[in-house]
């Protein structure tokens, strides 16, 4: 519906989708007026550019190894006007399955290091979508808990 706002009357109306728009665009016919007199009227047409959003997925916990197995960081996803994500190790060190761009970062497995035990910060960037949004990026946070100390008392 319309929209005014005050004091010379500017008047935004939806009037829909038109030729070569597409559901981003928008034609509004934009009124001012002074007096009570129309002074301008015009058809424009705006367009929306959806931002890129990225969920990073996480926390994990996992106990340290000397033979890890991979963490598949699942809930990951890119969205918005972003079409793919890339993984990459902030801190902590370890392997990923891929750097590559890809439209499925739930698919991404990470693997610690060998007795690593610490904190593990990754980071999922999206790519560069078109339009003036630029890149969305998050991280994920994976703690490796150390193992419990032992101790073995000989008795003789």
């Amino acid at each position: 519906g319309p929209t005014s706002t005050s004091p010379n009357q500017l008047t935004i109306s939806n009037i829909g989708q038109g030729l070569n728009v597409d559901q981003s665009q928008y034609r509004v016919i934009l009124f001012y007026s002074a007096g009570g007199c129309e002074v301008y009227s015009r058809i424009v047409t705006l367009t929306v550019n959806p931002v890129a959003a990225v969920t990073p997925g996480g926390p994990d916990t996992v106990c340290q190894s000397a033979t890890p197995s991979p963490i598949t960081l699942s809930g990951a996803g890119v969205g918005g006007s972003a079409t793919t994500g890339v993984w990459s190790i902030t801190s902590g060190g370890g392997t990923l399955s891929s750097t590559a761009p890809t439209a499925t970062p739930s698919a991404v497995t990470y693997t610690p290091a060998a007795n690593y035990s610490g904190t593990i910060t990754l980071t999922l960037t999206t790519d560069d979508p078109p339009g003036p949004c630029g890149v969305a990026s998050g991280t994920r946070t994976i703690l490796v808990t150390p193992l419990p100390a032992t101790s073995i008392i000989y008795h003789q």
